[in-house]
């Protein structure tokens, strides 16, 4: 037989970060133009819930998809481009905060690494002095230089916490050699 659906379909679309048209992107920053398209489209083919509409089955739609937008680590974009629209068009959302970034005032770690190499498009990285590598990252390929970015990123990773000797001095050498 043909494959049967047991109850409403729910789906959950989890953002991070909305940024500026002209601002650098990465897998987790969708420029706004981009986000209004997406809900443009999600409109046509879904309807838009809360999270409490999870907990009271009668509420989800059984022809169409339900939908669920979240957003992830609380970045001040959320704030200042995406809520307004989410607003105008009354559409939920459940956002996740981290707060230890918050309370301390400092960035995320990969944001450490990925704000200087994208905003002021470096091209290389000799980090050799605190154990890693040295790192390129391509001109004129987005996808591409995302692509060296995340290498550098999981090679970080590899390493330990930011608390673990060789990231916490490479942290502190990217603050202050890219504030």
């Amino acid at each position: 037989e043909g494959s049967r659906r047991i109850g409403p379909a729910v789906v959950v679309l989890c953002y991070h970060d909305i940024c500026s048209d002209d601002d650098f992107t990465n897998w987790m920053r969708v420029p706004l133009s981009m986000f209004k398209r997406h809900l443009k489209m999600l409109k046509r083919v879904g309807r838009f819930i809360s999270p409490y509409d999870l907990f009271d089955p009668i509420r989800l739609a059984t022809d169409r998809l339900n939908l669920m937008v979240t957003f992830d680590d609380g970045y001040i974009n959320l704030l200042r481009m995406a809520l307004p629209l989410l607003s105008q068009h009354q559409i939920p959302a459940l956002v996740f905060i981290s707060t230890r970034p918050m309370i301390e005032q400092k960035p995320f770690w990969p944001d450490v690494f990925i704000t200087p190499i994208q905003t002021l498009r470096i091209r290389e990285l000799d980090l050799k002095d605190f154990g890693f590598g040295v790192y390129s990252f391509r001109e004129n390929d987005d996808v591409g230089r995302w692509e060296d970015v995340q290498h550098l990123l999981e090679d970080v990773k590899a390493v330990g916490n930011t608390e673990h000797p060789k990231v916490s001095a490479l942290l502190t050498y990217m603050n202050e050699q890219f504030r």
